[in-house]
């Protein structure tokens, strides 16, 4: 009974003071069917990954990209109302229909999952929730089924579940909560297992039935129909021991209970959305009371989407943006009386005292005969000069009117008020004439006007009071407007083509750096003394000393149109133009824009007031408030995706998720679209091709790029939307690759190679066997010139063999003789079978030359002969080519030593010269030397000059030999000296065997 009192007592306190305050209103744009909705009946929606927003309603599924409406219909689609529209991580669309059938998007149709069809008559109502953006699950009263798509698999978890049957469900990333009558369990997703939780709670209370719900993967349990009052409930559940523990309790509104629908935390705050309104639980305010909220979502950009059962959807762009309802709701101007009144006058005469801190009116007073254009609030007096068109009345902070028409006059025109001392006044009446008045006196203090004022001012009377009038045309041109800067006692007067200002009496032009002027619109000074001026056309500019110093326009700025009224913020100015509110820095940088994407119509707003850190606005449509501070904090961000990409005419897939090959000089056109729902019509693009290039910008009427005839490359093309604001979003990527002509791609560059590498294989292989066929060619006549030179050798050694045994026969030496024929038969028969030989082993040409040397000692008994062989040479295989080294030995006998006299030596060595795999043969007689030799032949017979012959046929076998060999045969001769005399001659033979 406690809470039921604490609850009336509450009641009467919000009743009492709903009547005391006056009501805020959020500012929203009402998107209906007039707009392209189907219907104004909205059950659900979602935003994708994309940036479209999807909408349930009872006449089709809708998607929006924030122009256009596009709606989803099927065929086989039993009912049209369509609710629970979930995305899954592929980015596919799914949804549920008022007859129980489920249905994925595909393309641009419905397209019914037939999985589901055994549950069609299951029961009264499906619904829809999603399980880590990759699995449905799928409630109804009788029954609850799990199912991926992605693996085809459908599971029906209803015997599992161990309830007094299944009321509503709940899902976070690992649990199904579900409450069922007077108790409730969970399911684990994950193991499969389910926990029914302690029903004690139940038992002793009668709210009702409670309600699952999952708030940033937690879980709640909440109580729209409570018995005992009109309260929301809400209950926290926190996991201990593996079990679903309720924490605690929040109280929440009245008349909520039989009308909440559902419970959204969006960043730090849980709305709840009812059939009589929107709720915020955190701050307990109620908004849009009048409707009847099924959903609200926030989007990319940070608007809010708020869907309703009865009035469509309603766009809010921010929160920190409020209509404020006073009594009257159409402005003239506002005014900034002290921290917390702001002074508006009505276009009914009203003058209204509005205490922005305790929102509500402090008071309303009604002028007579007076349409307020201006309220000039005089603070050392705290009164208040409130202007109409042709007379001026003067009123306290409370709204007394103290003085009635202190001016009037028919024929003034009063634009605007001037206060150039305290109590000294100057009335811009236009192109006509200035008034200068004193409302208190009817003299004047010396204000030091310059002599032009003096000589043309003329005085007259009107209401007891005593005016200054000054004629246009007595300075000399039309102004316009005209403006006081108090710190540095400026006027700044404005024709329709150029700016003047006056200063200590002389009225000059106002120039730039250029030496220009131009007609300015509006003045204000800031607190460091500098003058900022909006222009009549687009932008601002800063003035120092009398002089613009900065100029500064931009495409944002031209957007927005002619300043007309500025307000410095800190280090920002606040700018009200024709079209909207632009707030930059004094370098015109864009912070931020406020327009009609934020549902303020800026050309029918007339003045601006900063109170703080808050923004006020009023105009014919009512006076607003803006929270700067919260309003900065959302960054719209406009969403951007490749819509289509035409390669050669033919649209190409593109949701591969891998960079695209095309074929050489490929015509690519890709489509784009920018979703941005505050500002679709002003966004515009920029896009690169490659990465190492710089953005390039697009006006946003261009939607589509066409690259024709690409050449070969990697290309990553980026594409990003730029909203009103200059804010980027995203960019979004499409990579591609155009692959080179045939003839330069790596297939068929290989197989050039490969070609190219056969047929040098098959030249160079022809090329080497008509060489071979040439070296055999060339080396079978070197060896038929060889056996010829061996065969004219052989008959040479026979003659001279022959003529030793004649010699031995003619000296009577018979048994001699007969051995020299032995050794001689043996020695030809070696020789026969040397020549058809090319080469023989060493040790057979050894044993040959030792044939050769008995034969010779048999002739020459007189000759001492040593033959040394190195030892190493019986384990080597070396080839020499056959009576190489005889006619050598034979050239030391018959030559270098048959006419030598007294004793006679010849040693012959063969040595292994291993590090240069060479054979060495030394061959080395004491006899006469080459020239004593020479000299005997030239005296001896023609038989002794023959004698050489086959040392010159050796000679020639050399160089064929050679022939083509890396490794040379040599030969060198040499003298042996001793004391320089010639003592014998020395042959050295070197016989390379690895060539």
């Amino acid at each position: 009974m406690k809470t039921t009192a604490g609850h009336i007592i509450l009641f009467v306190f919000f009743l009492f003071l709903g009547n005391s305050l006056l009501s805020q209103e959020i500012v929203y744009r009402n998107i209906t069917m007039q707009d392209g909705l189907p219907s104004n009946r909205i059950y659900d929606i979602i935003q994708d990954q994309k940036g479209y927003m999807w909408i349930g309603t009872d006449n089709g599924l809708v998607r929006y990209n924030g122009k256009e409406f596009q709606k989803f219909s099927s065929s086989y689609s039993l009912d049209n109302e369509f609710t629970h529209i979930k995305e899954l991580k592929d980015g596919s669309i799914w949804c549920i229909n008022f007859g129980n059938q489920v249905f994925k998007v595909q393309e641009d149709s419905l397209v019914w999952v037939d999985a589901f069809k055994p549950y069609l008559q299951d029961s009264k109502y499906f619904i829809l929730h999603e399980w880590r953006d990759s699995v449905l699950v799928l409630h109804t009263p009788n029954r609850i089924v799990t199912y991926d798509p992605f693996e085809n698999n459908l599971k029906d978890i209803t015997s599992k579940i161990t309830l007094n049957g299944i009321s509503r469900i709940s899902v976070n990333s690992k649990n199904i909560l579900i409450s069922g009558f007077l108790t409730y369990g969970y399911y684990n997703l994950e193991t499969g297992e389910f926990k029914r939780s302690s029903s004690y709670f139940y038992s002793r209370s009668i709210f009702g039935s409670l309600s699952p719900l999952c708030i940033n993967d937690s879980f709640y349990l909440f109580s729209p129909n409570n018995l005992l009052s009109d309260t929301l409930i809400l209950y926290s559940l926190q996991e201990s021991d593996n079990k679903y523990i309720i924490k605690d309790t929040f109280v929440g509104f009245y008349e909520i209970a039989s009308n909440a629908n559902l419970i959204i935390r969006i960043n730090d705050k849980n709305w709840v959305c009812s059939n009589n309104g929107l709720f915020e639980m955190n701050s307990k305010k109620r908004i849009l009371e009048n409707y009847n909220i099924s959903n609200i979502i926030k989007d990319k950009e940070s608007n809010y989407w708020i869907s309703t059962l009865n009035s469509g959807i309603l766009f809010v762009p921010t929160f920190d943006i409020k209509k404020h309802d006073l009594e009257e709701n159409s402005f003239r101007f506002i005014k900034k009386l002290n921290q917390n009144i702001l002074a508006a006058g009505t276009t009914n005469g009203q003058i209204i005292g509005y205490n922005v801190k305790e929102n509500k009116i402090d008071f309303s007073t009604q002028l007579p005969h007076l349409d307020p254009t201006l309220l000039l609030p005089l603070q050392h007096t705290q009164t208040i000069l409130a202007s109409g068109k042709n007379e001026i009345n003067y009123l306290d902070y409370f709204g007394n009117i103290l003085q009635e028409k202190i001016a009037s006059n028919a024929n003034i025109n009063i634009k605007d008020i001037i206060e150039v001392q305290k109590d000294l006044f100057l009335i811009n009446s236009g192109k006509h004439h200035i008034l200068l008045f004193n409302h208190q006196k009817d003299t004047y203090p010396n204000m030091g006007l310059n002599s032009k004022w003096k000589r043309n001012t003329k005085s007259y009377q009107r209401y007891n009071r005593k005016y200054l009038s000054l004629s246009n045309t007595d300075i000399g041109f039309y102004f316009e407007k005209i403006y006081y800067i108090q710190q540095d006692s400026t006027f700044f007067y404005v024709s329709s083509t150029q700016t003047y200002y006056e200063q200590e009496g002389l009225i000059q032009l106002l120039k730039n750096k250029d030496g220009k002027s131009m007609p300015l619109n509006c003045f204000i000074e800031n607190k460091e003394g500098v003058v900022i001026a909006g222009k009549k056309t687009t932008g601002f500019v800063l003035i120092e000393n009398n002089s613009i110093v900065h100029e500064i326009s931009n495409p944002i700025f031209d957007q927005y149109g002619m300043i007309r009224q500025i307000i410095p913020y800190g280090n920002q100015l606040i700018f009200l133009a024709s079209t909207g509110i632009i707030i930059s820095d004094y370098a015109g940088n864009i912070i931020h824009t406020i327009d009609e994407s934020d549902n303020i119509k800026a050309a029918s707003i007339y003045s601006i007031e900063l109170m703080d850190h808050t923004l006020w606005l009023g105009g014919v449509e009512g006076l607003f408030s803006i929270d700067l501070k919260q309003y900065y904090e959302n960054e719209h961000k406009a969403e951007t995706h490749i819509v289509d990409v035409m390669v050669n005419g033919e649209k190409l897939n593109t949701k591969i998720n891998r960079s695209v090959q095309l074929k050489n000089n490929s015509d690519v056109e890709i489509f784009f679209e920018g979703i941005s729902y505050k500002g679709n019509s002003s966004l515009k693009y920029s896009y690169k091709l490659n990465e190492d290039e710089t953005w390039k910008e697009l006006p946003g009427n261009i939607k589509s790029l066409r690259f024709p005839n690409l050449s070969r490359g990697n290309y990553n093309f980026q594409i990003l939307s730029i909203n009103e604001e200059g804010i980027k979003g995203n960019p979004v990527h499409f990579k591609f690759s155009v692959r080179p002509p045939f003839w330069m791609q790596w297939w068929f560059l290989f197989l050039c190679f490969i070609g190219w590498v056969s047929v040098f294989f098959l030249w160079n292989r022809r090329k080497i066997r008509q060489l071979e066929k040439e070296n055999k060619w060339e080396q079978d006549i070197r060896k038929s010139e060889l056996k010829a030179l061996q065969s004219r050798m052989n008959p040479h050694f026979i003659f001279n063999s022959l003529n030793s045994i004649q010699h031995l026969i003619v000296t009577l030496e018979p048994e001699k003789a007969n051995e020299y024929l032995g050794v001689f038969s043996n020695l030809m028969r070696l020789y026969l079978q040397h020549s058809e030989k090319d080469n023989v082993d060493l040790m057979e040409e050894i044993n040959a030359l030792k044939l050769y040397l008995q034969l010779e000692k048999l002739r020459f008994h007189d000759i001492m002969v040593q033959l040394n062989i190195d030892e190493e040479l019986s384990d080597i295989a070396i080839k020499i080519p056959p009576l190489f080294i005889q006619p050598h030995v034979e050239n030391a006998f018959k030559h270098g030593l048959l006419h030598k006299e007294g004793y006679k030596k010849l040693n012959i060595d063969f040595k292994w010269i291993k590090p240069l795999q060479t054979l060495r043969v030394t061959i080395k007689d004491n006899g006469l030397g080459r020239d004593a030799v020479k000299e005997i032949q030239e005296k001896s017979t023609v038989v002794l000059k023959g004698l050489s012959y086959s040392l010159a046929a050796n000679e020639s076998r050399l160089k064929l030999l050679n022939y083509n060999r890396t490794q040379k045969i040599e030969v060198n001769i040499d003298d042996v000296l001793e004391n320089g005399t010639i003592v014998g001659t020395k042959v050295e033979i070197l016989i390379p065997i690895n060539d």
